[in-house]
């Protein structure tokens, strides 16, 4: 597919002033520039872009490019909603489309006629069977305002059939591919060492150096950082331009050891904590043992008030809170990606309230936790006349949720090692379900107390909570603006 490069001869001609030149071959590279990158790509920077061979600028606002750099590029206008869903284009194509149209009529006039393609949507939930349906009625209603090709920016980092309206799709890499690509628009994704990326980086060099059309896009701060670092690497360029092998010198390896694991540190904190309680609190160990293995004379003991502490109910929920913190971040981090995370605090940011992520997941666990197993607490205590300690409900419904301690722990581990999603929705499964269990037991066990009115003390607790939990898991799964973003988040790469 050579349109690009027919589209660039045209505009090309079509200037009034001298255009770059145009490199006989059909490999260009570009750069990302976006507003809140100003402070640290200038004019300067921007020059030497142009003496190596960059083509192309990607950017949210041309008008962010310094004046005197306006005529040295050509430009791909990023103006589309982000992590859009197929339910979200569909019911937003007039807002998106004006969008476009004002961001197209919102570029310089002295570069306007350099807008050689507009990307319409960034990172879409394609995986989505709706989505090739949705997105070329958008197409169809933005090529009757706007005369730009279109294109989209891929989340994905393998190219398939386009929607029809879009003359390509520029495809995520990010460091640590290292399989044949099937896309020849790429824009790159730089992450951790610096070697890591810069094999990457030679990795897609070399397989888009084969005659064919190709753009490959890289983020401006890095490509600065890098020519800064190793200036040696704006020869690898001029070898990118004459069709040559690239080979880039690399930094040496960091061969520092990897910090300590987090959440296996707390894991371990966590199972401490319970080695010591069951050893140093004999009443706590023999009524651990004997709710699992003699559970109604455990109830017994309990309506007997033979457990009189609050502490040991208090120290499992506490316990329970820390686990189910540690149980969202590492069930995230076995089920979402990088990439997932960023969607979900694009579509739920009141639960991201501070920039680091695995922070937010654990907090919203943690107080999650505090908050559910005090509703629970008190809607099976207060209805219950016949239970006249508040250390009898804490001793019914805590003990169960030690179950979820191994949940967690085998969670951690298949974080550690590796394993089939399957097996990490069916623990995720399993710790809903202890959590759920807990409630309805610890009502039964405590409909023991009364004498009259059990029936309707189990309709109020029993059956009121299965009814609610299913009702909220019916209402998640059935509302769009939830779900949605949710899949999206799951199974994108």
């Amino acid at each position: 597919m050579q349109f690009l490069l027919l589209v660039l001869l045209s505009f090309a001609t079509a200037e009034s002033s001298d255009p770059p030149a145009l490199d006989q071959n059909s490999n260009r590279i570009g750069v990302s520039v976006y507003e809140h990158q100003t402070d640290t790509v200038s004019a300067e920077q921007l020059r030497l872009f142009s003496e190596i061979g960059v083509q192309i600028i990607e950017t949210n606002q041309p008008g962010v490019i310094p004046e005197s750099a306006y005529q040295d590029f050509y430009y791909f206008l990023n103006a589309g909603a982000i992590y859009a869903t197929p339910r979200l284009i569909l019911e937003n194509i007039s807002q998106y489309t004006r969008s476009i149209v004002d961001r197209i009529e919102d570029v310089p006039q002295e570069i306007s006629n350099r807008v050689v393609a507009v990307s319409a949507l960034k990172y879409p939930y394609e995986q989505h069977n709706q989505f090739r349906a949705n997105a070329e009625v958008f197409a169809d209603s933005l090529r009757q305002q706007i005369d730009r090709p279109l294109y989209f920016q891929s989340i994905k980092n393998s190219s398939e059939q386009l929607p029809n309206g879009f003359q390509f799709s520029s495809n995520r890499i990010e460091t640590g591919f290292s399989d044949p690509l099937s896309t020849q628009y790429i824009h790159f994704i730089p992450y951790g060492t610096n070697r890591e990326s810069l094999i990457t980086f030679e990795h897609i060099l070399n397989q888009t150096n084969d005659g064919r059309e190709s753009v490959v896009i890289i983020p401006a701060t890095w490509l600065t950082e890098m020519l800064e670092k190793y200036p040696d690497l704006q020869f690898v360029f001029e070898r990118y331009h004459t069709g040559e092998n690239i080979e880039i010198p690399l930094p040496k390896e960091d061969l520092s050891s990897p910090g300590m694991n987090l959440g296996v540190l707390l894991l371990l904190l966590i199972w401490a904590s319970f080695v010591l309680h069951f050893k140093y609190q004999p009443i706590y160990a023999q009524s651990l043992t004997r709710y699992f293995t003699h559970h109604s004379f455990f109830v017994i003991d309990v309506m007997e008030h033979r457990l009189r502490s609050l502490l040991p109910g208090i120290y499992l929920l506490l316990q329970h809170a820390f686990l189910t913190g540690l149980f969202v971040v590492v069930s995230v981090d076995l089920l979402v990606s990088h990439t997932g995370l960023n969607i979900l605090e694009y579509y739920f940011p009141a639960f991201f309230l501070f920039e680091n992520a695995l922070l937010n997941l654990f907090t919203l666990g943690f107080f999650l936790a505090i908050l559910l197993q005090s509703i629970s607490i008190i809607w099976i205590y207060l209805p219950n006349k016949e239970m006249n300690h508040f250390s009898q409900i804490l001793n019914l419904y805590s003990w169960p949720l030690h179950i979820n301690l191994f949940v967690v722990t085998a969670l951690v581990i298949f974080n550690q090692i590796g394993f089939a999603d399957s097996w990490v929705m069916a623990l995720n499964i399993l710790f809903v379900t202890v959590w759920f269990l807990s409630f309805n037991i610890a009502a039964i066990d405590a409909a023991k107390f009364l004498q009259r009115f059990r029936f309707l003390y189990l309709i109020t607790t029993v059956g009121l909570h299965v009814m609610l939990v299913f009702g909220v898991i019916w209402y998640l799964l059935y509302t769009p603006s939830i779900i949605e973003p949710i899949q999206f988040a799951i199974t994108v790469p």
